[in-house]
């Protein structure tokens, strides 16, 4: 375990009020999916810069480190700010990992000097629910209804994919390659050129129909984890759990354990 060493940089360190502002906009309390998160990060404070360098924010506790070798957790809340001169902020937290330490992942061009910066506008997928334009302000989404109170959102113009749950008003973003290699097995599409070239989830929907997307996701669901899988209804056959199984094996092996 590579433990980085931080303190000749002054850290630990209190967030700045307007980190715990970016925080609080991104995990909004009076919604159950980002409560325990949002909570979590109460007493924390920032000790350190994680693996991925300037902007990798890890909150803790005062008398922890960062650890460098530890996989970075699932996003929890993603958003974007833009400010007056252009720049673009984006912003996620991370579910807390097992000592409770959080991400807060901050990048783009306006990084730089981003907490003095004037802001013109802000978006992000906490708030979105099932009817809406996409939260970025493109066009309605592709809407799924995938089981109980779940609906599946796929945006075609910023090649991106979420859950909606109606219960705990949440949206999950989910990785699309993993996804999308799920679909391929649904329907048994072998050829490179297609299995491999998951931007045709969204250059080419009428490809994949409500029922294969449905489908899909409850295979990506057995071994990437998003929802209480008796939510998903019947067609978690055992043939796809083994399959599901196999391929996250491979594919943590391949990719180093980090989470999706």
């Amino acid at each position: 375990m590579e433990i980085s060493d931080d303190a000749s940089a002054g850290y630990p360190r209190p967030l700045e009020a307007i980190e715990r502002s970016w925080c609080a906009w991104l995990l909004p309390a009076d919604r159950p999916a980002y409560a325990s998160v949002a909570k979590a990060i109460e007493g924390l404070v920032v000790i350190g810069i994680g693996r991925w360098g300037e902007g990798d924010l890890v909150l803790g506790r005062a008398d922890q480190q960062v650890d460098l070798e530890a996989p970075m957790e699932p996003v929890a809340a993603y958003g974007e700010i833009l400010f007056d001169d252009g720049a673009t902020l984006s912003l996620s937290v991370h579910h807390p990992d097992d000592e409770q330490r959080v991400e807060l992942h901050l990048s783009g061009p306006g990084l730089a000097g981003a907490t003095s910066r004037a802001e013109r506008s802000r978006w992000c997928y906490s708030y979105w629910v099932p009817g809406e334009p996409a939260p970025s302000g493109g066009p309605l989404p592709r809407e799924v209804s995938i089981g109980d109170g779940l609906t599946l959102a796929i945006d075609a113009t910023r090649r991106v994919m979420w859950l909606h749950d109606q219960l705990s008003l949440g949206n999950t973003l989910v990785p699309v390659t993993n996804f999308y290699n799920e679909l391929m097995l649904l329907k048994g599409i072998r050829d490179p050129a297609i299995a491999l070239a998951h931007r045709r989830l969204f250059e080419h929907p009428e490809e994949a129909g409500d029922d294969e997307l449905r489908g899909a996701f409850r295979r990506y669901n057995v071994t990437w984890r998003k929802v209480d899988a008796t939510r998903l209804g019947p067609g978690t056959t055992a043939a796809a759990k083994v399959a599901g199984g196999l391929f996250a094996r491979m594919t943590r092996s391949l990719r180093g354990g980090r989470r999706e």
